[in-house]
């Protein structure tokens, strides 16, 4: 993820932009980048530098404000590219795995509950 103010529009080669930035890394993920280089089949030289946040939303915060680019997952990130706040220039990649909901036995009668797993699984439907 970055910042469209952050991209070129006479830029060719988004590898190559990106290595330009700071790169924004969580540090509740730090290997966030090498697995996105890995997954993607993307090359990216080393950055020129790199700030660490605390937590993946601190780091969208900073993509945000054009600090430079982050890796996020599409359902973190899905409002600020529809409004023009970020932009995914080498779209998403599929993983391999899955989510859990972990309640307590009682949770399962609550009509809420119920209300809010329709809710995330329509949500990562569409991703």
């Amino acid at each position: 993820m970055i910042s469209p103010l952050l991209l070129s529009s006479e830029a060719n080669d988004p590898a190559h932009t990106l290595t330009h930035y700071n790169r924004l890394l969580p540090k509740d993920r730090p290997h966030i980048w090498e697995n996105w280089v890995e997954e993607s089949g993307v090359s990216l030289e080393p950055a020129e530098n790199t700030i660490y946040f605390d937590e993946m939303y601190l780091a969208l915060q900073g993509a945000e404000a054009s600090l430079g680019p982050t890796i996020a997952p599409r359902p973190l990130v899905t409002e600020a590219i529809e409004n023009n706040r970020l932009c995914a220039p080498f779209g998403f990649h599929q993983r391999k795995g899955a989510y859990f909901v972990i309640a307590p036995l009682e949770t399962e009668l609550d009509p809420d509950f119920h209300r809010v797993g329709d809710v995330l699984t329509r949500m990562f439907k569409s991703t």
